[in-house]
């Protein structure tokens, strides 16, 4: 059951990887897009859906990474005060609480796409000079 959890852990450090990879992709072209400009398309960036879902990207790969860290610091912490001779942590508990973690963590990030936020954009736009 190791083995197992192992895997689950890689295969979803991998997902949140590649979910990092897409967020910074949009903040590269977006970068390139508005380079030299940036304040003309402040407030429209901000409002825009792409915004909200590149946020949600990162929200969800660095917490999802944050996670993957913290499980297998738990696991291996358990192996090393408990000893070698210690019960294997079962794998449908370990999945479930692991279900329950990446739940929340998506939920957290997709809260953003839900909720507006306009006054806070006005008010970065207006603290940053762009008007």
């Amino acid at each position: 059951t190791s083995l197992k959890i192992d895997i689950v852990q890689c295969v979803t450090l991998a997902v949140y990887d590649v979910l990092l990879a897409v967020y910074l992709l949009i903040v590269c072209w977006k970068h390139w897009e508005f380079e030299g400009e940036y304040c003309l398309h402040d407030v429209s960036w901000r409002s825009s859906v792409l915004c909200k879902v590149s946020g949600a990207l990162a929200f969800a790969s660095t917490h999802g990474a944050l996670q993957v860290a913290v499980s297998t610091s738990v696991c291996r912490s358990y192996t090393c005060i408990k000893g070698l001779g210690a019960q294997e942590i079962k794998f449908q508990q370990f999945s479930l609480l692991y279900i329950i973690m990446n739940i929340f963590n998506v939920a957290m990030a997709l809260l953003p796409l839900i909720a507006t936020f306009t006054s806070f954009e006005l008010s970065v736009a207006f603290a940053h000079g762009c008007f």
